[in-house]
């Protein structure tokens, strides 16, 4: 039971942070974790990760990597 719960704490993670990257767009983070973007799709509402998980969240406007730090 433990394994499957971290296991699942860790793909939800993994996933987010895709989404968070490239601005929500599921087939570019599928792409970036060497998955199918039916498996993402599929895989957020399983995971309990919101709709639109990633969208917007970043801010860009540094031109900076999201979770690069700021000077």
């Amino acid at each position: 039971m433990v394994w499957e719960t971290m296991t699942r704490k860790f793909e939800a993670q993994l996933i987010h942070t895709a989404l968070e990257i490239t601005r929500g767009r599921r087939i570019e983070a599928a792409q970036k974790l060497g998955s199918g973007g039916t498996t993402i799709t599929r895989r957020v509402p399983e995971l309990g990760l919101a709709a639109g998980e990633g969208e917007g969240e970043a801010d860009l406007s540094s031109g900076a990597h999201p979770h690069q730090r700021r000077s």
